[in-house]
């Protein structure tokens, strides 16, 4: 039964080719003539009657009642004259609109007949835009201000969701082409574990089966486990790799410009030095005052009148511990005033951020 409807079918095919072909060759005989123009010499060497295929007797769908392909024939016939009525409503609508378009050169039918006595250069030869020659009616440019896609005829609407589609495609595939470039070590893992099973594999393959009874009951899930348990390890050792190339590559992108002289050329770094330096300048200004002329506590009874002035600040970075260098310019022990400014160094930070409202007041 399978072969029998295969056949038919293929009968059918072959049919319908054959009327394709001779129709292309009709067409052609008549335009290469050269009285008509192509797109009217295949309207004429179409023939009116649909396809009407020859059904040879001994080709029958054999079913369970030996139905005979006449039904079917008969759908396909109206299918046929469904589709040759719409192909006629188009090209009467193609028609008008060839009318309309010739009515501002004398009217429709002198458009034709003088196309028919003798071929423009543009029928012949066709336009500078990739037009078909005598092509008339595809050459169609909207008048309006601001075209829209709308405006577009069949023809050129369908090619242009064509290229769209086209375009949508080359996307995806560009995208899939993209996301595969990238190291996948399960991926890699799996290979190799297929490409090591083959090489092992014996060419001849085995000749004789091992005995049942040397195998355990356990044998395939004991071997996939063993092959999971070895794509598993080549996978972490292509991980661990590609971590360490990445380390390479993120200390060579991370490396700092070198300073030509004492000018620094790595933004980043120039950053932070201007940062810091602005951190610095504005500790030292309120830290004198602070320390002089802020409140009697901290003259009086945490230094003991001890006179201090800042001599420089120096620090790694903007947040970081910002060391103070002073000079003690009264008669006290220099040891003791030492002790007793680093234990009012965090109360002269809480003051300065504060005052300073610096985000995070470095430590003293």
């Amino acid at each position: 039964m399978v072969r029998s409807r295969r056949d038919f079918w293929q009968k059918l095919n072959e049919q319908y080719l054959s009327s394709e072909l001779a129709h292309i060759g009709r067409a052609c005989e008549e335009a290469a003539k050269g009285n008509v123009t192509p797109k009217q010499a295949w309207k004429n060497a179409a023939s009116a009657a649909p396809f009407d295929p020859k059904i040879p007797g001994s080709l029958k769908l054999r079913g369970s009642k030996s139905t005979v392909a006449g039904p079917i024939m008969a759908r396909n016939a109206q299918k046929a004259a469904k589709l040759q009525a719409e192909k006629v409503l188009l090209e009467e609508e193609h028609e008008r609109i060839l009318s309309r378009r010739g009515m501002t050169e004398g009217g429709r039918n002198t458009a034709v007949v003088e196309t028919a006595r003798e071929p423009s250069g543009e029928q012949q030869f066709g336009d500078g835009r990739g037009n078909e020659p005598g092509d008339r009616l595809w050459s169609y440019e909207s008048r309006r201000h601001e075209p829209r896609y709308q405006d577009l005829l069949h023809e050129d609407a369908r090619r242009l969701q064509e290229l769209c589609h086209r375009k949508r495609m080359m996307d995806r595939k560009l995208k899939w082409l993209k996301e595969n470039n990238l190291p996948d070590p399960a991926k890699v893992a799996k290979y190799m574990t297929r490409v090591k099973k083959s090489r092992e594999r014996e060419p001849g393959g085995e000749m004789y089966p091992p005995p049942f009874q040397t195998e355990s009951p356990n044998v395939k899930k004991e071997t996939k486990m063993l092959s999971q348990a070895e794509r598993d390890t080549l996978e972490s050792r292509l991980r661990s790799k590609i971590r360490e190339e990445k380390k390479l590559n993120v200390r060579v992108l991370r490396q700092s410009e070198p300073a030509v002289g004492e000018v620094i050329t790595d933004p980043i770094a120039r950053h932070r030095a201007m940062r810091k330096l602005r951190t610095r300048s504005i500790i030292s200004e309120h830290l004198d005052g602070i320390l002089t002329s802020n409140s009697a506590q901290i003259m009086w009874s945490m230094l003991d009148g001890a006179s201090v002035s800042v001599a420089k600040i120096h620090s790694e970075g903007p947040r970081g511990t910002h060391r103070i260098f002073y000079n003690l310019n009264s008669d006290h022990d220099p040891e003791e005033v030492h002790r007793k400014l680093n234990i009012l160094a965090p109360k002269i930070r809480s003051l300065l951020a504060v005052k300073l409202n610096l985000g995070r007041t470095p430590p003293l």
